[in-house]
């Protein structure tokens, strides 16, 4: 998805791809090679601190982070799905917002791009269960 630079876009393709019937499966010999680096180093390190930590990224990729982890939600989740997970998630973001306040309002104000990004996003998840209904799968579930 272009909307997608860099950051939650392989979430977002593994979730596309779910809700259209696809299976992922696990290979225990398979092997992955990613050339010139990763984009970030987060193995072993937490959110806010760490070698490689969020506070650490720029504030382009901070501003990534920030609407595409929304832009993904928006796209592929539905109202009664976010519904049920909103209690876990809760708590998260509302330290996340906490610390966006204090620390890093440059980055939080990158949001607004989100609401620039709502009709095309919203658009494309029109597109996606469309696809989905043609498939013949129960879409009754996934409807807002």
């Amino acid at each position: 998805d272009e909307d997608f630079f860099m950051y939650y876009e392989d979430f977002d393709l593994g979730w596309r791809a779910n809700l259209l019937g696809w299976r992922a499966y696990f290979n225990p010999s398979a092997l992955a090679y990613h050339y010139r680096g990763a984009s970030s180093n987060i193995s072993g390190t937490r959110f806010l601190s760490g070698k490689y930590a969020f506070v650490r990224k720029s504030i382009d990729i901070r501003k990534h982070i920030l609407v595409n982890r929304y832009l993904v939600l928006l796209k592929n989740c539905n109202f009664s799905l976010f519904l049920l997970y909103l209690p876990y998630l809760f708590f998260y973001e509302l330290l996340f917002w906490i610390y966006m306040i204090i620390f890093d309002l440059r980055a939080g104000i990158s949001i607004i791009n989100l609401f620039k990004l709502r009709r095309r996003i919203l658009n494309k998840r029109k597109i996606i269960f469309a696809k989905k209904i043609a498939k013949g799968r129960d879409i009754r579930k996934w409807i807002i």
